[in-house]
């Protein structure tokens, strides 16, 4: 699962595997790990966001080589490393783009009260909804490129969403 902030890949992607009995890996949380389970601002205040997408593209490099799971990919992953984009283009998979507009997205990042504490912003000016619009517009091109799929999530509930991925799926094994 390819996708912005906010798009649903954690939820998304849980929901998927359970449908399709597979198990579920959330990158995010893997890398989070691999600090010790220092929140993502943390790792970049005191790290630096290069530290971060090097532990980043390891996970995704390890992870992506064993089959049978449902990936959820970090929303920068795939275009601030090179290795990690490589990694997840070369894997056997079916890639999912889970897309939606900056508005959407600004959105549900607003309404997730531990997004602030956790997620560190990626440009570090203008509102979030600026920056969401901004960072998505430079984004989207990367994952539309690595995406086998694209999937709008915008208005949809799990469901459905899960059932046109499976659709997919099932159609490209």
């Amino acid at each position: 699962m390819l996708g912005y902030r906010g798009s649903g890949k954690s939820t998304v992607g849980r929901a998927l595997a359970e449908h399709l009995g597979l198990s579920f890996v959330d990158t995010d949380g893997q890398v989070i790990a691999a600090f010790g389970g220092r929140s993502v601002t943390d790792i970049w205040a005191q790290l630096g966001e290069p530290a971060f997408r090097e532990v980043e593209a390891e996970v995704i490099a390890n992870v992506v080589k064993e089959s049978g799971r449902v990936i959820a990919l970090g929303g920068g992953s795939v275009n601030r490393s090179a290795a990690a984009r490589a990694a997840v283009a070369s894997c056997k998979a079916l890639r999912v783009y889970l897309e939606a507009p900056a508005e959407v997205l600004a959105e549900r990042i607003a309404s997730d009260a531990k997004n602030a504490a956790e997620r560190p912003s990626l440009t570090g000016k203008g509102s979030a909804a600026d920056e969401v619009a901004e960072v998505l517009r430079h984004r989207e091109r990367v994952y539309r490129s690595v995406a086998d799929v694209v999937v709008d999530v915008s208005k949809s509930g799990i469901e459905p969403i899960v059932e046109a991925i499976v659709e997919q799926y099932e159609a490209n094994p």
